[in-house]
């Protein structure tokens, strides 16, 4: 039963459509990573400066 499932779902998203959704998640969330990444690191070193 899975497998036929299975292969029903890659018959409806080709592996082709797969890796570009993927690109496009990998791409998506890299920015946003960064941008997260970035304010944390701007909040850490307000914390510090205000400190001393």
């Amino acid at each position: 039963m899975d497998e036929k499932k299975g292969a029903r779902f890659f018959l409806k998203f080709p592996l082709t459509n797969l890796n570009a959704l993927l690109k496009v998640i990998i791409f998506g969330l890299i920015p946003i990573l960064n941008l997260i990444s970035f304010g944390y690191i701007l909040f850490a070193a307000r914390n510090i400066y205000e400190k001393k």
